[in-house]
């Protein structure tokens, strides 16, 4: 019988990527078989060993962490919400900043989200998360990811702790006054959406997305005193533009590609919104509408790969 489950469970959950671990050496495969029980149960049978339910069980990951200790934390208010949501706390942060759409980011030919100084250092509420760093080469790392920012120091008394983390071992961490708390800014005084680099759809579901992960079950999106984590979002971030590409992978039906398409579409449809977001229109659409500005972008850059790919000079894009 154990043979014949191995054998078969083996098959069905192939690509099952969750872990329970057998001890039995006799039948490797018996750990297939557990995994399956569990992708249904949520938990892992007696025979699979010691294993428990799988929401509360301490990763590999949770337990070398848990042995470390946090040499800093930083304030993600972008996409890193969705980057670091599992190992991270959600926060309110005071700030003399705006976020707003003022990064350019080459590559993806796109603008992203970034801070600007407020007029007269007037404070502003930013939501996001806060996610520890445990060493300087994981400094390092994430500095070099986040070229073209410098990195600011957070006062810990201008942070609000919102959502002590959604597992086991963020709720048991605390920040310590010792540890650094710092966030990004762009170095430059930024630029904004242009039809060379628009605001991405893809990117905007990818922000939302994260903050998302912090809503909770039944919390009602326009209550002042309890603002809804992607409702504040999009509130607090500023210079919306028109300039918006759906570049979603079937933008027509992205219900077949974006798990949180109508979701995060239907909060950017509210109409209790503060700011009035544009449409992001869809590939063809846009290269209609933009056509000039395209076309006089495109001539300046001609086939210059460099140019192509690189180029934050403003000359190029008709600014």
């Amino acid at each position: 019988m154990t043979a014949l489950y191995c054998v078969v469970f083996s098959i069905l959950t192939a690509s099952s990527v969750t872990d329970c671990h057998d001890k039995d050496p006799e039948c490797p495969s018996l750990t297939q078989l557990c995994r399956y029980i569990e992708l249904i149960n949520r938990t892992c049978p007696e025979s699979c060993g010691t294993c428990k339910d799988t929401t509360t069980r301490t990763t590999p990951e949770e337990a070398t962490n848990k042995t470390r200790k946090v040499v800093a934390w930083c304030f993600g208010y972008g996409s890193l919400v969705s980057s670091f949501a599992d190992k991270a706390k959600f926060v309110n942060v005071q700030m003399p900043f705006r976020r707003v759409w003022n990064a350019w980011n080459t590559k993806a030919r796109a603008t992203f989200l970034g801070l600007e100084p407020s007029e007269n250092n007037t404070m502003h509420t930013i939501n996001g998360i806060i996610y520890p760093i445990y060493s300087q080469e994981e400094m390092d790392d994430l500095i070099l990811r986040e070229q073209g920012y410098a990195k600011r120091d957070i006062d810990k008394k201008d942070v609000a702790v919102l959502n002590e983390g959604i597992n086991n071992e963020m709720l048991a961490m605390k920040v310590d006054d010792s540890a650094q708390l710092f966030t990004f800014v762009p170095e430059a005084a930024g630029n904004a959406p242009n039809a060379m680099f628009p605001v991405l759809m893809t990117y905007v579901d990818l922000c939302a997305g994260g903050f998302l992960k912090f809503r909770k079950e039944g919390q009602i999106r326009n209550d002042t005193m309890n603002l809804d984590p992607v409702r504040a979002f999009l509130d607090t971030t500023h210079n919306w533009s028109e300039r918006m590409l759906n570049d979603r992978v079937v933008a027509r039906r992205p219900w077949k590609h974006e798990d949180n398409s109508f979701v995060v579409d239907d909060y950017l449809d509210d109409e209790d919104d503060v700011n009035d977001i544009p449409a992001a229109l869809y590939p063809v659409d846009y290269s209609v509408i933009y056509h000039d500005e395209l076309k006089a972008g495109l001539a300046a850059i001609g086939h210059n790969r460099l140019k192509y790919v690189a180029s934050t000079n403003a000359e190029f894009f008709g600014m």
